[in-house]
């Protein structure tokens, strides 16, 4: 498997070079986008006795970003697979831009940005026989098939993201915990303007089950040992965006960077990891710009071996892809000095989640979609009543008021309490854009002041982070930094 992945790196190009058709998902309402907007090239297939493989390289050559469907559902199975009517040729497909009546409860797609003049390498991996998988499609084919024609889909958007006739809280709600200037959810219902990516594959023999076939993982036996392995390194496997390395200093940086080799062989954390692999989810697709090989030993003899990438997704041995949408959080705590790094970014996102929520907004910046009216936040909430505003109209989707209504108000690596943050009573929606609206604080409620408030002992290394009106975040680590901040 390490060798396939090694192959995928140095083979730029093969005997099935493909250029990807861009196509819309709705012709008539579909953007004029430009040439080969998208393309996908070096294209390498393997077709095994035990799986199926596909490897290529999606480049956006616009000016501008877009935005990849990388899953077409929050469930089980997060993409479909299908014998088409022809019985020849497998369809496999993340994209939601097609009209289905098929759920009562409409799907969910994430999206990632790939931004202007990047690419991204991934691979299409499923054990055979390929088995249907179906989330928006019903019907088709019976019985087995020998499919010679392998064809791929990916939905995508160009020239920013729809705006979501949602109520503003459910919108908010099914993106948090994200890095939403990256990563957005979109229900399906509400999915219009999508472009789609397509490319073909001929002169191949992939033997295909009409019976569904949702694969569950198998329990990982790790043996007293784990070497892990990251490619290229640490810092762009567990830190990938842009803002999230922007939190960490530049030692940390390049500590992360410099981590190439790991080993854990404390026992509890094995134990940890081996749960947290039970709960995968089924799975197609790898991200393999940053992964990490994990290989497992037993008195010095290796027993198994497996691939995640970046976002989560592992690659079994025997070509089987598997989900795991917390990113495996016990392979992170068990890494020795990333977990203050990996508590600090999930506080720098409830920041930013909070400041959705607060500026009736879905996303940062040039993302964002405003409330129906179109205005936008018109003020701020009162100061005494912020965080009750903040979690009140969450409620409706947390019955009980302990969950995700009020998870954005407790810093991840503070001690107890229900809310971690304060506001600055001064900074209105129209103050600039580098002025302090949220800081770190002790626990507590509705709580509102300066810089007198703000806590460098929530975290360790010592340090808070501080939301600017713009959406932005900074992690502040000394008194110079805090009194240099913008507070009036």
């Amino acid at each position: 498997m390490r060798k396939r992945v090694e192959t995928m790196r140095t083979r730029r190009l093969c005997a099935a070079m493909i250029v990807a058709t861009c196509a819309a998902a709705f012709a008539a309402d579909a953007p004029t986008t430009e040439p080969n907007v998208v393309t996908i090239t070096g294209t390498i297939l393997e077709v095994t006795g035990r799986a199926l493989e596909c490897y290529y390289h999606i480049t956006n050559r616009s000016s501008h970003d877009l935005w990849l469907c990388e899953s077409m559902s929050q469930g089980k199975s997060n993409f479909e697979a299908l014998v088409c009517e022809d019985g020849k040729t497998l369809l496999v497909r993340r994209r939601l831009g097609f009209f289905s009546d098929l759920f009562v409860q409409p799907p969910t797609g994430q999206h990632v940005r790939l931004p202007a003049g990047t690419s991204r390498t991934e691979l299409l991996s499923l054990s055979l026989p390929v088995r249907v998988r179906r989330i928006l499609t019903g019907g088709g084919r019976r019985g087995q098939s020998l499919c010679t024609k392998l064809c791929i889909e990916i939905g995508y958007y160009d020239k920013g993201l729809p705006s979501m006739n949602l109520p503003l809280p459910y919108a908010n709600m099914i993106s948090e915990t994200l890095d939403r200037k990256e990563q957005v959810v979109i229900p399906h219902r509400f999915d219009m303007g999508e472009q789609t990516l397509t490319f073909v594959v001929e002169n191949v023999r992939i033997p295909c089950l009409s019976e569904y076939g949702e694969v569950t993982p198998t329990d990982t036996v790790f043996g007293t040992r784990v070497a892990i392995e990251f490619k290229p390194s640490a810092l762009p496997f567990l830190f990938p965006f842009v803002d999230e390395q922007a939190l960490l200093s530049e030692d940390e940086q390049q500590r992360m960077r410099s981590l190439t080799r790991a080993t854990i062989d404390d026992t509890s954390s094995l134990r940890a990891i081996a749960e947290d692999l039970r709960t995968g989810h089924d799975g197609a697709f790898l991200c393999v710009d940053a992964t990490a090989v994990v290989t497992s030993y037993r008195d010095g003899a290796r027993i198994a071996s497996f691939v995640i990438d970046r976002d989560g997704s592992v690659l079994s041995e025997g070509g089987q892809v598997f989900r795991y949408p917390g990113r495996l959080p016990s392979l992170r705590a068990a890494l020795p000095g990333v977990q203050p790094l990996d508590l600090r970014i999930r506080c720098a996102r409830n920041l930013q989640d909070l400041w959705c929520r607060l500026s009736s907004k879905t996303m940062p910046h040039e993302f964002s979609a405003c409330v129906a009216s179109g205005e936008g936040a018109i003020a701020y909430p009162p100061p005494d009543e912020w965080c009750d505003t903040a979690v009140l109209p969450y409620q409706t989707w947390d019955r009980t008021g302990t969950g995700a209504s009020v998870r954005p108000l407790r810093c991840p690596a503070a001690d107890e309490g229900k809310c971690h943050y304060a506001m600055n009573p001064i900074c209105e929606p129209n103050s600039p854009g580098d002025m302090v609206l949220l800081f770190e604080t002790k626990a507590g409620w509705n709580q509102h002041g300066g810089a007198e408030l703000f806590t460098f002992d929530n975290h360790n290394p010592k340090g808070g982070c501080v939301l600017l009106n713009d959406g932005s975040v900074r992690f502040i680590r000394t008194e110079q930094e805090l009194h240099a901040l913008r507070w009036r």
